[in-house]
């Protein structure tokens, strides 16, 4: 049975779940979290993620991923969007946190030469490796092949400013267990259902600090995890038929019209005038 589902304060009995009318459209998991979060404008992604009229322009933090991605295993997740090089000083040089980066490359690639004492007994087999099952998709940034056990794991990497930070919920500093890594659970599922190989999987998170730390992780996926991923995913796809039966609900905000290039007439625009009061 399915249960009603609350969308943005009005509440549906629905059993449809096909998009037929969006036959190219594949649900990621970054899809997914964007449209479970309580702040975002479902017609701003309606126009990102359905009809693509929106392309979101990428931020520092994205690009300094993409060029590590770019340097370690030779280019990113999105065709077209890669980075192969980051913005310089005045003179020229290279910025302090570009050269940690660089250095965080080398090392990666260290882990995975056989000479080098930090060598981890994997070999790079496959990069970007983009996968669709059904009208789910994702793109596993490199597997591997375990030298010894012969064993196929898929591996996310991950660049952040500080491995140690718990400043957010996404900080990588937190213990793992409590971070949302459905992304993981949905690329082995996608994985072993394209290969028919249920792989192993890992996480290999550098950070561009002066410790320039580096954590690898073996994900151990219960069965739990799964539904969850699961229901995650069927319930965003309810959803999505929802609102293309009852119509995309606006719920404008300054931070999701900031970029959003949709015509709005209720667009919030931030005040140019900014007053403060202040005891000192």
């Amino acid at each position: 049975m399915i249960t009603p589902i609350k969308v943005r304060g009005y509440c549906f009995n629905n059993t449809t779940k096909n998009l037929e009318e969006y036959k190219d459209f594949y649900l990621s998991q970054t899809a997914v979290k964007d449209l479970e979060k309580d702040t975002t404008c479902p017609d701003r992604w309606r126009a990102q993620w359905l009809t693509k009229e929106l392309h979101f322009p990428s931020n520092e933090d994205m690009d300094k991923g993409k060029y590590f991605e770019w340097r370690a295993i030779g280019a990113g997740a999105i065709s077209g969007e890669d980075v192969t090089d980051l913005p310089r000083t005045g003179a020229g040089k290279k910025t302090a946190d570009h050269i940690r980066i660089d250095e965080q490359v080398e090392r990666f690639k260290n882990l995975f030469d056989p000479n080098h004492p930090e060598f981890q007994g994997f070999e790079i087999i496959n990069t970007q490796v983009e996968m669709k099952v059904g009208n789910r998709k994702g793109t596993i940034d490199f597997v591997t092949t375990h030298l010894e056990t012969k064993e196929t794991w898929i591996n996310d990497l991950k660049l952040t400013r500080d491995a140690t930070s718990t400043r957010s919920e996404y900080g990588w500093g937190h213990d793992w267990k409590d971070l949302d890594l459905m992304q993981m659970v949905h690329y082995r599922d996608l994985y072993s259902e394209t290969f028919k190989i249920v792989p192993r999987v890992a996480l290999w998170v550098f950070d561009y600090s002066p410790m320039k730390i580096i954590k690898i992780g073996e994900l151990l996926i219960s069965q739990k995890a799964v539904d969850k991923k699961n229901l995650r995913f069927e319930s965003a796809a309810e959803v999505i038929e929802l609102y293309n039966k009852n119509g995309w609900v606006k719920l404008p905000s300054e931070k999701e019209c900031k970029d959003c290039k949709l015509n709005c007439e209720f667009r919030k625009k931030p005040d140019p005038i900014e007053k403060l009061i202040v005891s000192i």
